[in-house]
């Protein structure tokens, strides 16, 4: 017997026994049953994948990965296209695919890939699509998709990168969970799609429509006013929603994210991230290319409580405001054509006291300065820039 419970065990009958001898002299004869205590149901976490593969690009792709980092109903994996190919989705809940190039996304994923989404979705899996990902879910002549809702893109449906604004249909709003009123939200290059009779590729309606046009100043061949934005519905068992906007751009539409993930897994993500300090290091971090391991670095990056990251490196006015750039490695090619066409604003930017960090490739093309350090691809980039900023 084990010492522990020996010991314990006549001491607990005898305090039973007065207990006992106690309710038997005020009448009672029975003593009140023990209070169990409340059990707390397990909270679901949804197994999130996120697609990160060739033509996964741009910064949306870390913010969308942020949003779901930083969310504890949320589990976050980076996925490609042999993973897809791998059968893996299958231990997953959800699938994100973020913005890029869909032509590209379908390509790394192959058919094959592209097959075990549309399983994964039938067998009741939840897909989120953002712009290319919207792309992606659309049907089409074009064996190039993975052809999930009845929508299709429209002929010149694309404008140019613009702020436009967008009304959310009731339905939309009780859905995704959100206040009645406008959003103006990023556009960039997104499909413009219209309801097509097509069997076999699932039932959909829309939640949402823009409401004015591109741009002023560079308009497309028709005004796209009316057009859906959020588009919404089935295949198979699973559930699919998509924006052809990116609404993880803009702190005032990340509501629309997550509304678009409870919408289709039942569980709103609800994210905390972690505090900064005053005036924490400010980090532009660049790349020409994305992959699970620049992910990875970006947040990791976010995750520090002394550091703001911004991923919109030498957009107008970006490096104004940081302390320290960091520009990972690339392809040699598009790495030499990256650093020419930046090479004086770098210059600029070090002249003025910024601090640049390197890797790889980035270091061989990158212009000579007191101000710019080499690390491994390796490196611990946090610990990285609090070196530089000693």
């Amino acid at each position: 017997m084990n010492r522990k419970f020996k010991h314990f065990l006549p001491g607990a009958f005898l305090g039973a026994a007065i207990v006992s001898s106690l309710l038997s002299a005020n009448g009672c004869t029975t003593a009140a049953p023990a209070q169990q205590p409340e059990v707390q149901p397990a909270k679901k976490i949804i197994k999130t994948g996120l697609y990160v593969d060739r033509g996964s690009e741009g910064s949306g792709v870390v913010k969308l990965a942020k949003i779901i980092e930083f969310s504890p109903e949320l589990e976050l994996h980076l996925l490609v296209g042999q993973d897809l190919r791998d059968g893996k989705l299958k231990d997953f809940d959800l699938l994100v695919i973020p913005g890029g190039d869909s032509w590209k996304q379908y390509d790394s994923m192959q058919e094959n890939g592209a097959e075990a989404v549309r399983r994964f979705i039938a067998d009741g899996g939840s897909y989120f699509g953002v712009c290319a990902g919207f792309h992606c879910a659309l049907y089409s002549d074009n064996p190039r998709r993975i052809g999930l809702l009845p929508f299709t893109r429209l002929k010149d449906g694309q404008g140019f990168r613009a702020p436009l604004v967008i009304d959310i249909s009731e339905k939309g709003r009780k859905l995704l969970d959100l206040p009645e009123k406008r959003y103006t939200v990023t556009y960039s290059r997104g499909p413009i799609a219209v309801p097509c009779k097509q069997p076999g590729t699932g039932w959909g309606e829309q939640l949402g429509v823009y409401v004015n046009s591109v741009s002023s100043v560079r308009q497309p061949k028709f005004n796209f006013s009316g057009m859906p934005c959020i588009i919404h519905g089935q295949y198979g068992k699973g559930k699919v929603i998509a924006t052809s906007f990116h609404p993880e751009s803009l702190t005032d539409t990340h509501l629309i994210a997550f509304g678009c993930i409870g919408a289709v897994t039942g569980v709103k993500p609800k994210p905390v991230y972690p505090v900064k300090c005053w005036r924490p290091i400010r980090v532009g971090f660049t790349t020409n290319a994305l992959s699970r391991t620049k992910v990875r670095q970006a947040l990791e990056l976010e995750h520090q409580t002394d550091m703001d990251v911004n991923y919109d490196a030498f957009s107008s006015g970006m490096l104004d405001h940081v302390d320290v750039l960091i520009i990972t490695d690339g392809a040699e090619k598009v790495m030499e054509t990256y650093m020419k066409k930046n090479q004086n604003l770098l210059i600029e930017f070090m002249n003025r006291g910024g601090k640049v960090i390197v890797t790889g490739n980035a270091a061989k093309f990158a212009p000579k300065h007191k101000n710019l350090t080499e690390f491994p691809v390796t490196a611990s980039l946090p610990e990285a820039v609090r070196q530089v900023c000693r």
